[in-house]
């Protein structure tokens, strides 16, 4: 089975992000001298957000070596429950478009994860209603990115999962599956994520199942941690198995 290719980095924050260190000239050079054949220079981005042409722009005036492809993205939440992205309007046409779960998306916006776990810690919600809430908001939301970029990319599926007092364990695996598929239906790459440790092996092996492309992601705030990521090819590494250990089975 032909795998992830490591010599990627889908998750990689420049200066255009406010708690990030280094520029993209930089970010570039450290990925030439990792050994990367890609990198994706993605940052945060809101709905009042105007410098996106500039990064643009500063990314196109990159000179990468020639065997080293640059792709410019944004990263940006999902806004509510019906995948809502806080995306700048006017966003220009991009390479990739990252759709993070940095807040739980609920039906009226954006809730604060601490909320959310006070809820479930008193029973006005169950963990079941939660989890199904977001994975069908992240399902939408790769839907609305898609039009607007070459590739949609699911950003550290599940981050937020501990910030609710949940883990992976609460999440129906037929839930997986369905993103998976809404995944490869769309192109959508899944970032498995150096920084946020997640997603685990076997969700990472049931995009795969789907035909779904995962990569592994930084999530580089500096340019000394670009292409650094051996838990996540670690992850993915130990997804490749278990595909083939079912694939057998089967």
């Amino acid at each position: 089975m032909t795998g992830p290719d490591p010599h990627q980095d889908v998750h990689v924050h420049t200066t255009f992000s406010d708690d990030a260190l280094s520029s993209p000239a930089a970010c570039v050079i450290a990925a030439a001298e990792a050994g990367l054949r890609e990198i994706c220079l993605t940052d945060h981005v809101r709905r009042d957000t105007t410098w996106v042409p500039a990064l643009v722009e500063t990314v196109d005036q990159v000179r990468p070596p020639r065997d080293l492809a640059v792709y410019t993205g944004v990263e940006t939440k999902v806004w509510d429950a019906s995948g809502r992205l806080d995306l700048p309007d006017d966003l220009p046409h991009l390479d990739r478009i990252l759709v993070a779960d940095h807040r739980f998306p609920a039906p009226g916006g954006p809730c604060d994860p601490a909320a959310i776990a006070e809820d479930l810690w008193s029973g006005r919600v169950t963990a079941d209603e939660v989890v199904a809430l977001l994975m069908s908001a992240t399902a939408a939301g790769i839907a609305a990115a898609a039009p607007r970029c070459e590739r949609p990319v699911i950003a550290h599926l599940f981050s937020i999962l501990p910030k609710l007092g949940l883990s992976e364990d609460d999440v129906d695996p037929l839930l997986v599956d369905e993103l998976a598929a809404q995944a490869a239906r769309t192109g959508a790459i899944l970032d498995v994520n150096e920084k946020w440790s997640c997603p685990s092996p076997g969700v990472v092996a049931r995009f795969l199942a789907a035909g779904a492309e995962v990569a592994p992601g930084s999530d580089a705030h500096a340019a000394q941690e670009v292409g650094h990521h051996p838990g996540a090819e670690l992850t993915i590494a130990r997804a490749r198995e278990l595909v083939v250990v079912a694939d057998s089975v089967s």
